[in-house]
């Protein structure tokens, strides 16, 4: 397909002349004409994309050496912040065959450049705008007539989408990654990614939202390279193609432990008012659980247990909800948004899991079948490498971990502030969303754009207040997990900490916080991967977020030390 015809030597030269002036070798010139010749025999072909301004300027200067040869503005999109929020965007690129038999691109024709992932597909009917074009006369031979006057019509400007996103606080959350992630390095755990959301518990607003590290979202306004795509995707660099916020999955640790208690308290396993005493360990069969850092606190209600973020006590509500018919802690999880995708208004959400005895016994029921098939030993590492990892059926032991977040679960940081702002909100399941409203290209509201709650929960108002006032003491008294991060800092803050084991390697750091204002509530979830306890990397980070959005002059970085997992 690249090879250009022996027998057309003015042909050759015109591809030598232009590959001179363009900086394309002739065949890969030739091979873009045929294909686009093939795709669509009338249109002009595009052969390059984005040429310098000088090489630009003397093809028009010289039309007459480059007979055939159109040159053509052609307008790009441009994002001036660079970096922030590069995920979100996504990219356009033409439309496929598949997609032009889809309902939603009726009407649009053949070559149509729409939008690719992120906010540019899911908002691509306001912002495609119509293309113009150029009608030309066809012989009956076959070949353009351009004697004949062509029909033009002129493009119309697609409209405007505003977001709810803040700018300052993305800014401000983005340089607070970079932050936590240095601050992980000085204790030698090779951070390098993370995520943050910021949410308006009361609707869904996303205020900010992002993934560490990221990219110059200007990349791909052009052409880009099969090697600088591979770049973006690999994870020597930090994968920054990768929408971590809303893709990632990972078990949350301390973080899960108030849906944990709200499924307690809801269920009657325990009251407000129940005591477990923590001695510092926890017998499970043969097996003994401690406390990080073998810390032992006593006698315990849920309050005081999520303020110390007490393993000891949690391992015990995990055991108790085990027998009891329901799988109460899985239930309460999903009713609070975990293990469904919560319908931000981008592609790209997973499920995520919550573990519960049907996943797992039918997971290891595949695992026999397999391991019997192939005549593998189980739990060899023949049989994983063939059959998976579910080598065993469910145990009490598992919900145990799911008690403390750790184990199975995967969750998003996304479905952590979903799940937390259903808690503080009094049970309205929040749609997260980006879009705010649509515009015509003068900036006049065309539409406001509204995500109802996608249902309610019913909980007691006295769980959900002794819930609240754990997460309250957690970050604003002593003896708190993250007292020391958030000590001086002029609002109320409920917060909690999380540390997830990652075995081989350095701890995952979570926290996700809520500061309530009659005008201005806010509720952060942050995650740095290999970042340690909770309160050293990312309740640091989740304070400098929150001191953007109150306007704190504070700005310094608050490491604490806090042993909660």
């Amino acid at each position: 397909m690249g090879r250009i015809p022996s027998g057309r030597p003015a042909l050759r030269r015109l591809y030598v002349r232009l590959g001179s002036v363009i900086r394309m070798r002739p065949r890969a010139i030739h091979r873009e004409v045929v294909e686009g010749i093939a795709e669509a025999p009338y249109s002009n072909v595009t052969i390059k994309t984005d040429v310098a301004k000088d090489a630009f300027s003397y093809l028009l200067e010289h039309r007459e050496e480059f007979p055939g040869v159109v040159v053509e503005k052609r307008y790009l999109r441009d994002y001036p912040y660079k970096e922030l929020g590069a995920q979100l965007f996504g990219t356009l690129r033409e439309i496929s065959p598949h997609e032009l038999k889809e309902r939603r691109y009726r009407g649009v024709a053949p070559g149509t450049r729409v939008g690719k992932d992120g906010i540019e597909e899911t908002y691509d009917k306001y912002l495609r705008g119509v293309d113009g074009y150029t009608r030309v006369v066809i012989n009956a031979l076959g070949n353009r007539d351009d004697t004949r006057r062509a029909r033009v019509r002129r493009p119309i400007q697609g409209d405007q989408l505003r977001l709810t996103l803040d700018l300052g606080l993305q800014r401000a959350a983005n340089d607070a990654m970079k932050r936590a992630i240095a601050a992980a390095n000085l204790h030698g755990n090779g951070a390098k990614a993370g995520a943050y959301v910021a949410i308006d518990p009361r609707n869904g607003e996303v205020l900010a939202l992002g993934s560490y590290p990221s990219f110059d979202a200007n990349l791909f306004a052009k052409p880009l390279s099969q090697s600088r795509f591979d770049q973006l995707n690999s994870q020597a660099n930090g994968a920054p193609l990768f929408n971590r916020a809303i893709a990632a999955t990972y078990p949350t640790g301390s973080t899960f432990k108030p849906i944990t208690a709200m499924a307690a308290l809801e269920s009657g396993i325990i009251d407000t008012g129940s005591i477990i005493t923590d001695t510092g360990s926890f017998q499970l069969g043969n097996l003994l659980l401690q406390n990080a850092r073998g810390a032992s606190y006593g006698p315990l209600n849920v309050t005081q247990a999520l303020k110390v973020s007490s393993d000891v006590f949690f391992y015990t509500l995990g055991e108790r909800a085990n027998p009891l018919p329901g799988e109460v802690i899985q239930t309460w999880a999903r009713k609070l948004g975990l293990g469904r995708p919560t319908g931000i208004d981008i592609p790209g959400e997973p499920k995520g899991l919550v573990p519960d005895a049907d996943w797992r016994n039918t997971g290891y029921a595949a695992y026999q079948k397999c391991t019997n098939r192939h005549h593998l030993e189980e739990r060899t590492s023949a049989a994983l490498f063939a059959c998976g990892g579910i080598e065993r059926p469910w145990s009490t032991g598992d919900n145990v971990n799911l008690a403390i977040g750790q184990g199975d679960l995967q969750a998003t940081p996304l479905q952590m502030a979903v799940a937390y702002s259903t808690i503080v909100n009094g049970g309205h399941v929040v749609r997260p969303h980006l879009g705010w409203k649509i515009e015509d290209g003068l900036g006049r509201q065309i539409e406001e754009i509204t995500k109802l709650p996608r249902r309610k929960v019913n909980f007691s108002s006295v769980d959900q207040q002794a819930i609240l006032e754990g997460l309250r003491g957690a970050a604003m008294e002593d003896g708190g997990t993250s007292a020391a991060v958030m000590k001086g800092f002029p609002l109320t803050v409920y917060g909690k900490t999380g540390t997830v084991e990652r075995p081989g390697q350095p701890d995952q750091s979570w926290y996700v916080a809520y500061v309530p204002h009659k005008t201005r509530p806010i509720l952060v979830a942050v995650t740095i991967e290999r970042g340690g306890f909770g309160a050293e990397t990312a309740a640091p980070a989740a304070r400098l977020i929150l001191s953007e959005w109150f306007d704190v002059a504070d700005k310094q970085f608050v490491e604490g030390t806090s042993a909660d997992r």
